[in-house]
């Protein structure tokens, strides 16, 4: 029921977006050119900058966008089916990812959509100074993220379409401003049927006790009814659901998409608590899927011109089917990271993570530190990060590892 009205949502969307563009109200000429400054706008990402607008009437505007990062990485690797650390070699890549083309708009006064695509990934690597494989990198175009958004009050708005789930901060962070090189581990690892944390469904949001408390409330469609080795899982074909409420002492959060970054433009200091659950669909005995998150974001200007930001979060989930169908009966993760920005362009970065994994079993610790430099804030950027293994995932491969990543983002 929901993935037919996820379509037909998303199919409402298409025409009427079409319409609007082939039927635009008539307007001055001036209005119809380039805006170059809009009002900022709780979807647009003005923390980061200000993107052009196209106005195609008194209420009716689009926006493009386009992100892409591409870099150069170093790894110690070798072959854990027959090798051991000391027969690892230093592996090197370079790459292209995260190539996305968005459109974000509004139809009419309170009703906007968004749409996304990724995956546009190119990948080069070199043993021994000898190019060995030149391909795409699951180089598939697909939709990311689309949706609609009825927005008639500030306590109460509507999505519909391929959403985040809002199970933690890790799942709604934009890519285009991590503190780091890489998104957090701490995203929501149950998406055997989605990408990258995403699921078509309906979700509420809203901001109450003046933006103090912000909610996100969704019934998605999750794993559908399915017969696989004469075990039927979810029988009753009951839909997932997610949610997330946070606390904002600070500034409130209102974009769809959070940041880890604000670059100083906002104070950020709240708490956050999610939980994502469905039954009936893991292993055998068709056990219920169930994940929990807690996450503590920070961002605060300090003395002169320094910006201390920072997360800190975990997240616990049993019984789940991960993006390659295998099972983990649990999964724990925790991370804490800080960057302190001096100035508008340089941000010393620090990480550490923390993963533990059941069936397959294996843990995870890392320390990683690296630097960003802002050209023009996050529209285009330089970072450097190496990550250096501790405790038992010392002897796991590729987990000793260095990144330079430039990215542009408009």
């Amino acid at each position: 029921m929901i993935r037919r009205f996820s379509t037909a949502v998303l199919f409402f969307f298409i025409l009427l977006s079409a319409s609007t563009a082939a039927f635009p109200q008539v307007q001055p000429a001036a209005q119809k050119q380039f805006t170059p400054e809009p009002e900022p706008l709780a979807d647009a990402d003005d923390y980061s900058f200000t993107p052009t607008r196209i106005t195609l009437g008194s209420t009716t505007w689009i926006q493009p966008h386009f992100f892409a990062a591409g870099g150069i990485s170093s790894g110690l690797t070798w072959d854990e089916t027959k090798d051991t650390r000391s027969d690892g070699y230093w592996s090197k890549e370079a790459y292209l990812k995260n190539g996305r083309i968005g459109l974000r708009g509004q139809i009419v006064k309170n009703l906007s959509f968004f749409i996304q695509s990724d995956d546009l990934s190119v990948q080069t690597s070199y043993k021994n100074g000898f190019n060995y494989e030149f391909g795409e990198k699951s180089n598939m175009l697909y939709t990311k993220d689309a949706y609609i958004k009825y927005a008639p009050f500030n306590a109460f708005q509507i999505y519909a379409g391929l959403l985040t789930i809002p199970l933690n901060r890790g799942n709604i962070v934009s890519d285009a401003t991590l503190l780091g090189t890489e998104q957090t581990a701490m995203k929501s690892i149950y998406g055997s049927y989605s990408n990258s944390g995403r699921d078509a469904g309906l979700m509420f949001r809203g901001f109450l006790f003046k933006s103090i408390l912000e909610y996100r409330l969704g019934v998605f469609r999750g794993l559908g009814k399915e017969t696989e080795d004469g075990i039927t899982r979810n029988k009753h074909n009951i839909p997932r659901f997610s949610g997330r409420v946070q606390i904002s002492a600070a500034d409130p959060e209102t974009g769809y998409f959070n940041s880890e970054n604000y670059l100083g433009k906002k104070s950020i200091f709240g708490i956050s608590a999610g939980i994502d659950y469905q039954p009936d669909v893991f292993g055998k005995k068709n056990k219920d899927y169930i994940a929990w998150s807690v996450d503590v974001p920070l961002e605060i200007r300090m003395q002169g011109m320094m910006v201390l930001s920072g997360q800190v979060g975990f997240i616990n989930a049993i019984h789940c089917p991960d993006q390659e169908k295998n099972i983990y009966t649990s999964f724990f993760g925790f991370q804490s990271q800080v960057g302190v920005l001096l100035g508008d362009s340089f941000q010393p970065v620090a990480k550490y993570t923390y993963r533990n994994t059941e069936n397959p079993g294996k843990q995870y610790k890392t320390i990683s530190a690296g630097c960003n430099y802002f050209f023009d804030g996050h529209k285009t950027a330089l970072k450097a990060n190496i990550d250096i293994p501790i405790g038992k995932n010392f002897d796991y491969s590729n987990q000793l590892k260095g990144t330079i990543q430039a990215q542009v983002y408009f």
